[in-house]
């Protein structure tokens, strides 16, 4: 069963892909794909995990398949219309916002170096996670304001690579400050998200893979995940260890941390109690009202561990359809179908040219191959709103500036015309 599913999963991306315009960043073809390879690392890594139910396979199949079809109906509706290009103040904005990221970025660095010393651990990385953990730290306005400068931190450099040729030189800092902020973090999902967005917005410059761009943006993947996993001790790993002696338990890592969710995910649908489901689509919601009401409790989506394999291997991730399994299989799909339905609809307006699309898109592309580890649309509202708010600031403001003191000029010169004529 599980090499059926493999191959159908297979042939969906191949179909969205003809359907598609050969688009190989079309949402449906890398929904699919990505589907098929996590389950295709299963398959070969044979005995490092326990086996997938029919029930779970049906489920990661049947949501390609409503993916596919959400993605399908968006591309009925009309062709939105192209938009302009950048304007001067446009730039202007980018430079606040450099500016704002300098200015940051080393009170961040400062605040995490105390952390550390404050959580002293076996080494740097382990310091830096036992903060990012602890719940006393996370209620701090230190915590707050650190998060939010690596969040910002992603943000601009998602919008500078997009206006590369105008920053050339302010790109390789802004990157490096990035992804220093990142692993500062100890945590390997910013470095995995930028990377996939950078490729993606990388794509966008004329539809084709620039393999020597690729392979740069690889290697920081590689070098993040792979780094981290030694640093932290996962999955067996050492710092001590030879880097023989690590290859195995960083490449069995490397498998749990790309398809262990999805076992995972396998042992909740066997028996639905075995973990307490603490993601919900509706956290966001309640994290802002928080904010307004301190009497609204936030929700919990800490989550418990589960063994996914006899090698004591264990995972805390449940793939995306995780924050979906309170609606039932039926809302399970629904959710899914909406979230092709969304995603393709900003696909094509990044299709069009805009550069405000097409950042969002590239937001929303990194959570396509993340979605065997977790769920990045919904719960990630907080962090899209703030991309689009920043992107309206950066690009619509400007030009809606510009389109009304156009038609401010206009208004007063056919006003004024009768005047200069002699003819009030």
């Amino acid at each position: 069963m599980l090499l059926i599913s493999i191959l159908i999963l297979s042939l969906l991306a191949v179909l969205n892909y003809s359907l598609g315009a050969k688009a190989l960043f079309h949402p449906a073809v890398v929904y699919s794909a990505s589907w098929a390879g996590g389950l295709t690392i299963l398959l070969l890594a044979r005995d490092w995990f326990y086996s997938l139910s029919d029930k779970t396979l049906l489920i990661f199949v049947g949501g390609a398949v409503a993916f596919s079809l959400g993605s399908g109906i968006a591309f009925l509706f009309p062709q939105p219309r192209r938009e302009g290009a950048t304007g001067p103040l446009s730039f202007r904005f980018i430079n606040v916002l450099l500016i704002v990221l300098g200015c940051g970025a080393p009170f961040a660095v400062i605040w995490m170096f105390r952390q550390v010393e404050a959580h002293p651990a076996g080494n740097f990385f382990v310091s830096a996670s036992l903060t990012m953990l602890d719940d006393g730290v996370q209620g701090s306005l230190g915590y707050s304001l650190f998060a939010n400068c690596v969040t910002l931190a992603n943000l601009i450099a998602l919008v500078v690579f997009c206006e590369k040729k105008r920053y050339k030189r302010t790109w390789w800092a802004v990157i490096a400050v990035t992804l220093v902020l990142n692993a500062l973090t100890a945590g390997r999902a910013g470095f995995v998200t930028l990377v996939f967005a950078l490729v993606c917005l990388d794509w966008f410059k004329d539809q084709r893979v620039h393999w020597k761009v690729f392979a740069s943006f690889g290697l920081i993947f590689a070098l993040a995940v792979v780094g981290l996993a030694v640093f932290l001790g996962k999955a067996t790993a050492s710092t001590e260890a030879s880097v023989s002696e690590n290859a195995t338990p960083v490449i069995r890592g490397v498998a749990l941390y790309a398809a262990g969710s999805l076992v995972a995910f396998d042992q909740v649908v066997r028996d639905p109690n075995v973990v307490p489901h603490t993601w919900k689509i509706s956290a966001p919601i309640a994290h802002i009202w928080h904010r307004f009401d301190p009497q609204v409790k936030e929700t919990d989506s800490d989550t418990q561990y589960v063994g996914v394999g006899p090698y004591d291997l264990e995972i805390n991730t449940y793939t995306g359809y995780f924050a979906y399994i309170d609606f039932g299989y039926l809302g399970m799909m629904s959710l899914t179908l909406l979230m092709g339905f969304l995603i393709s609809l900003a696909y094509r307006k990044a299709l069009t040219g805009s550069k405000t699309w097409q950042i969002m898109y590239a937001a929303l592309f990194a959570g396509l191959p993340l979605s065997l580890y977790g769920e990045y649309f919904f719960r990630g509202f907080n962090v899209l709103s703030k991309l689009y708010l920043l992107l309206c600031l950066v690009y619509w403001l400007p030009g809606a500036w510009y389109a009304g003191s156009r038609l401010l000029r206009r208004s007063i010169e056919r006003d004024l015309a009768p005047y200069r004529t002699g003819t009030p």
